[in-house]
């Protein structure tokens, strides 16, 4: 039994679990969805049987009415309103169109449900990944490889969907087989049985096929075709001065003739399964018409509608076997998508108040005040027990070395990472009520990373992202305190002009602009800018410096900068390239008035 489940139920089990999903996020919807498909085909089947009468009318009922094979067909005929010893066939072909009738609207209303059902559950899927992926703690999504998601977002998904339809098709024809299995045992027992036998026999013959290995492959080396294609599309214009494009197409090509081969072996494996079916069917059924001549002696009608139903067993189980080749064929990337799901949900960031942000009584002058704080990425220490104060209303300008600690620390103050020791303080009287929770961090603080970020879309979308409801005046004006109006006045559409993919039709100074106007239009209590000026010639820091400078009374800026031009516009500086995490002894940082750092 161990070796069965080993073999069989773990080969299935990637596939066993979405089943299990479907289930879970609705039951009812799938109960209902697959209660609609039994009644459309046990109606259907009440069509195939009320072909018998049909035949009765044209009088081969006639040729063996006495058969035991229809007795119960005749005792229910007898009944009916008759002329002449025949069905009238008014009666006839209005019982056979309201049946007709009635299995057209229950195949409409069942397809309708199965429809509805596989949207809302391919819409949930997005939906929770996203969900959880926006939750997640930022110490782990720097550390896991957000191409893979970035993968089964765009990819994954679509795939899904394909297997949510594979799945109910296989529910679908294995629910409407048993219909016709039934119809079959009541027309003939003797019959049915060397048909189902015949059937099995084909499927055990087919079954072998190892449709999720492929499906594995294919989605490691479609994982990698995309991270290629990302990495490549990044560095393009690397790629072409150096001329190291044949290198991708080299790659590409590569894993594009790997995936050529995988996929033929999988469809080549599916067209065998198609043409098994429909030539031994062909050949058994011509035996079994043999069969049911000169040995069952079955009337002509029965045998009729018998052939019929077998037909759409046999076709139908040749469906139900691709269907299910295609399910295993996807069913590793649902795996991959649930393991990158569970993921995100075990590193949630906490819905609760983060306790290492507290609001508390500080001196009217302070903001902030990181108090003997470390901090480690695994077993690489960062920080280790630095204190200091961030002034309300000035401009502070942490600088340093690259790798010392800097952006570190002001993800900490951000609350994106959590210190291993130590707190960090804010001055209850100027931090809102709400602070402490990560979702309203929006309402007080505005972030200007090195990298800037931009949409595809409008300069005045992209800049009225933090905060949409700020009228055209405050835009201009905005846009002048950052050197910004004239650019944007130059521009045919003016704020309405597309600047492309992350601002691709910008310099890098032109996108750090609006990237900083997009953050003062936000109001924020305390600004931060991660080397946000690194790309401005001197002239346009200046304006925004002085306009900062200016901006002061009703704002405190952080600035993390290398250069002394910008570091010269700071009321305060702490200079991190003091510090020495080798030193035995905790360093604090102590701003001092004149712009320097004591070392105590």
């Amino acid at each position: 039994m161990a070796e069965f489940y080993k073999k069989y139920a773990g080969k299935y089990k990637d596939f066993f679990d979405f089943i299990r999903l479907l289930y879970e996020y609705s039951p009812f919807q799938l109960v209902f969805s697959q209660a609609m498909v039994i009644l459309s085909s046990f109606l259907g089947g009440i069509g195939v049987v009320s072909l018998v009468p049909m035949l009765s009318y044209s009088g081969w009922l006639a040729q063996n009415k006495s058969g035991s094979d229809l007795n119960w067909l005749s005792s229910l005929w007898q009944q009916l309103p008759m002329h002449d010893g025949q069905i009238p066939i008014t009666f006839v072909l209005s019982v056979y169109c309201l049946i007709i009738c009635s299995v057209s609207m229950t195949n409409y209303l069942a397809e309708l449900t199965k429809i509805k059902f596989m949207k809302n559950f391919e819409r949930y899927c997005r939906e929770s990944l996203i969900q959880n992926l926006v939750n997640a703690r930022w110490e782990y999504l720097l550390k896991s490889k957000l191409k893979d998601s970035e993968y089964v977002l765009n990819v994954g998904l679509m795939k899904i969907s394909a297997l949510t339809t594979y799945t109910l098709s296989l529910f679908n024809n294995i629910i409407k087989n048993s219909v016709y299995l039934i119809v079959g045992l009541m027309l003939s027992t003797g019959l049915t049985v060397i048909s189902l036998i015949t059937v099995i026999s084909i499927a055990i013959f087919f079954k072998k096929s190892n449709s999720a290995g492929m499906g594995k492959q294919e989605l490691d080396l479609s994982r990698s075709r995309q991270i290629n294609l990302s990495n490549f599309l990044e560095g393009i214009k690397i790629a072409k001065i150096h001329e190291l494009t044949h290198e991708y197409l080299k790659q590409e090509r590569d894993i594009s003739f790997k995936v050529m081969d995988n996929n033929i072996k999988f469809l080549s494996n599916q067209m065998k399964i198609k043409f098994g079916y429909t030539a031994i069917g062909a050949i058994a059924f011509t035996l079994i018409f043999l069969i049911s001549i000169s040995l069952l002696q079955i009337s002509i009608p029965t045998l009729v509608v018998l052939l019929f139903v077998y037909n759409q067993i046999i076709r139908r189980i040749s469906t139900m076997q691709q269907s299910m080749s295609y399910a295993l064929n996807i069913s590793p990337l649902f795996r991959n998508y649930l393991i990158l799901k569970n993921d995100f949900l075990s590193n949630k960031e906490s819905s609760n108040v983060i306790p290492f942000h507290t609001r508390v009584p500080l001196p009217k002058d302070i903001l902030i005040k990181v108090k003997q704080v470390s901090f480690s990425y695994g077993e690489k220490a960062i920080l280790k027990n630095v204190s200091f104060d961030i002034h309300r209303n000035k401009i502070t300008a942490i600088k340093g070395p690259s790798g010392v600690g800097k952006s570190t620390c002001v993800d900490l103050i951000l609350g994106l990472l959590k210190p291993d020791d130590g707190s960090i303080l804010f001055n209850q009287s100027v931090v809102p009520m709400d602070v402490e929770h990560a979702t309203s961090k929006k309402k007080w603080v505005s972030y200007v990373p090195q990298n800037i970020f931009l949409f595809n879309d409008s300069i005045r979308n992209n800049i009225t992202w933090l905060n949409n409801d700020v009228n055209e005046e405050k835009l201009w004006k905005v846009l002048a305190l950052v050197d910004a109006e004239n650019l944007v006045r130059s521009m045919p559409n003016g704020l309405n002009t597309m600047i492309g993919d992350r601002g691709v039709h910008l310099s890098g100074g032109e996108r750090q602009k609006l990237a900083i106007a997009r953050a003062i239009l936000s109001s924020p209590t305390l600004l931060i800018l991660d080397e946000a000026t690194s790309a401005l010639d001197p002239q346009s820091e200046a304006v925004i410096m002085q306009s900062l400078a200016a901006l002061k009374q009703t704002m405190t800026v952080i600035l993390i900068a290398h250069r002394e031009s910008t570091i010269d516009y700071a009321d305060e500086i702490i200079d991190f390239g003091k510090f020495n995490l080798k030193e035995e002894y905790p360093l604090n940082f102590n701003v001092l008035e004149d712009t320097t750092v004591a070392m105590n």
